[in-house]
């Protein structure tokens, strides 16, 4: 089922927090959008070792929001349905589960484009793309959102849409009974099946 996100908007940093995830620059682009007079919160999801680092600044931005913790399964859809983005300034990245975990909620995703991320996250589709540790830019894609419903809602659609199809059960499952296919003919052997395997939801 489809949830509104909070009012004002929510920017959700989710996941352990290590120094890769870039959150010293989404702190800094919350920085320069309070600055300029916008009104959002920044929800910091999960603890790890790079947290230290910003404790002390962390205590002197009111619009953060920090649960410093393991998060468990079942507040996942809770924390995922009040954010209006989810925010990934990673420096590096093979691929995240967090992308397809907040399309699964339907919602998008703002990212760095580094690694398997811009494979995942479709400018202006089901989400909006940066350059790495470009703080300006990202300020600029979070300050988007914030001013845009019609943007907003045109990038949940796409996060649905992306959930639902590639990154569906079905098509995960599909892809990877063809993958043991062409392993079992490049050996020799004949695959059995005559159908592709079905998920059950």
């Amino acid at each position: 089922m489809e949830t509104i996100p909070e009012k004002p908007p929510v920017f959700l940093f989710f996941g352990r927090i290590e120094a890769y995830k870039g959150l010293g620059f989404v702190l800094e682009a919350g920085r320069l959008l309070a600055l300029r007079g916008f009104t959002f919160r920044l929800v910091i999801a999960g603890t790890g070792s790079a947290l230290d680092l910003y404790r002390p600044q962390l205590r002197e931005m009111p619009w953060v929001e920090l649960t410093d913790r393991r998060i468990h399964a079942d507040e996942i859809p809770q924390i995922f349905r009040r954010a209006s983005a989810v925010v990934l300034p990673y420096t590096d990245a093979t691929q995240s589960g967090v992308a397809a975990m907040a399309f699964g909620f339907g919602r998008p995703v703002i990212a760095s484009c580094v690694g398997g991320l811009p494979d995942v996250v479709a400018n202006e589709y089901n989400g909006l793309l940066v350059p790495p540790k470009d703080v300006g830019a990202l300020a600029e894609a979070m300050a988007r959102v914030i001013v845009s419903e019609e943007l907003c809602n045109q990038l949940r659609v796409g996060a649905m849409e992306c959930a639902c199809s590639e990154l569906s059960w079905d098509v995960i499952a599909g892809e990877t009974s063809a993958v043991y296919e062409d392993a079992l003919r490049a050996h020799g052997h004949a695959y059995a099946g005559s159908s592709p395997i079905r998920c059950k939801v």
